[in-house]
């Protein structure tokens, strides 16, 4: 999907993901949704090649909360190649349901998060990591 809006959405007890971004999904709007529920990863950025990572996609005024019903997992996990990605005043939580353990799970850099405001329940549980340097990020 590229230059969609999503929009007052609520994407929930999904198996998989609750959504799914990758191959040319680029330059979307997600906003006032409630994620929520789903069997791994709240958002996914899959992992793709930069030609078919999803860019430029933006995030505003979501809730993603107890995702993970499967396994541990993440509010968002960036994979890949993906950039331009903007999260503004969202909602990540844990309220007890599920093992969303982190918030942001990031692939290599922070450059992907400038500018964002995230909100947390609970922020000793909700932090971002950088894989390849195995540092975490506190909010």
């Amino acid at each position: 999907m590229q230059n969609g809006i999503f929009r007052n959405n609520k994407v929930y007890a999904n198996g998989d993901n609750g959504i799914s971004i990758g191959h040319h999904d680029t330059d979307n709007i997600f906003y006032n949704n409630h994620i929520y529920e789903n069997g791994f990863q709240g958002v996914l950025f899959r992992n793709e090649t930069e030609q078919n990572s999803g860019h430029r996609n933006t995030f505003t005024n979501n809730i993603i909360e107890n995702n993970g019903m499967k396994e541990e997992s993440s509010g968002f996990l960036i994979g890949g190649e993906t950039r331009d990605i903007v999260l503004t005043n969202n909602t990540i939580r844990s309220l007890g349901r599920g093992n969303q353990s982190t918030a942001i799970l990031l692939p290599r850099d922070l450059q992907i998060l400038l500018q964002q405001i995230i909100k947390y329940q609970d922020p000793r549980r909700l932090f971002a990591k950088n894989r390849e340097k195995r540092r975490h990020f506190r909010y």
